[in-house]
């Protein structure tokens, strides 16, 4: 922080974000800090899992939601739904950051059989039994994170075959 001081015309050490007025504050600097980045480049803020954040995390989110258009940045921020508890914190600032222009919501679903078979492709360049598809679908729900963890762990521990033309398990 003692150098996030030297950019931004409220000194971050003088904040402590326990009162409403210095938790603006240290969040003014924040945005003003990423606007002077965005003048040089526009800026991609990525923050995943925020079903997780605290309710200070959501708080800046939101403020740099609607900062987002004016200093040229994009904030892009994930959640799992189903399967997570979406408290009331998220529930709002959801609520909030909707109604701003420029906001868009995406649902992204699970991966499919044919989804899970594509990426065993792409990452053996042969096709896969219908088994280790079935297998990795079952084990994950179509998961995408826990589709790559569990083929990086098939392969490292030597749970699959990879022939020429086909994947299978071992």
């Amino acid at each position: 922080l003692p150098a996030f001081d030297e950019l931004v015309a409220t000194p971050v050490a003088a904040v402590h974000a326990d009162t409403p007025t210095n938790r603006f504050l240290l969040q003014s600097s924040v945005v003003a800090f990423l606007r002077r980045l965005g003048k040089l480049r526009p800026l991609l803020l990525v923050a995943e899992d925020i079903h997780w954040a605290d309710g200070e995390t959501l708080l800046l989110l939101a403020r740099l939601a609607r900062a987002a258009p004016d200093a040229r940045l994009m904030v892009l921020a994930t959640f799992r739904q189903p399967g997570e508890q979406i408290g009331r914190e998220l529930a709002d600032m959801l609520a909030n950051v909707s109604r701003l222009d420029g906001t868009r919501r995406i649902g992204l679903d699970n991966l499919t059989a044919e989804d899970v078979r594509r990426f065993i492709r792409e990452a053996t360049e042969a096709d896969a039994s219908a088994e280790l598809v079935t297998a990795i679908g079952e084990l994950t729900d179509g998961t995408p994170l826990l589709v790559c963890e569990l083929w990086r762990e098939l392969v490292a521990s030597g749970a699959i075959e990879i022939g020429e033309e086909r994947v299978s398990l071992a």
